[in-house]
């Protein structure tokens, strides 16, 4: 889910780049161009454009937790996300964190 974004409302988003550079390849009479590194004779050149966010129609089953975690890795705390057409429908703590440790949701 690190790519998406879940807004208020349950609708799931994704950024999209697409356009916003231009791959260009430096020939051999280029400045930059360096015959000792053949892989990175290239450059992203920005077009001016801006990237957009567009609406994910996905329908399925997602389980999602917490990038970083000190405690033992069954404690792990786990949701369960279901999207229908990219809209949250429904969602369920799966390891019981929230009630283990009395946690509300806000």
């Amino acid at each position: 889910m690190d790519d998406y974004w879940l807004s208020p409302d349950g609708v799931l988003w994704k950024p999209d780049y697409t356009g916003v550079n231009k791959l260009v390849f430096y020939e051999e009479d280029h400045p930059y161009y360096d015959p000792e590194a053949l892989w990175s004779n290239y450059d992203l050149i920005p077009t001016g454009n801006n990237g957009k966010v567009r609406r994910q129609h996905i329908s399925s089953q997602v389980r999602i937790y917490p990038p970083t975690w000190s405690g033992e890795w069954n404690d792990w705390p786990t949701l369960r996300l279901l999207f229908e057409n990219g809209i949250l429908k429904d969602w369920e703590d799966i390891t019981g964190y929230r009630k283990k440790y009395n946690l509300e949701v806000v």
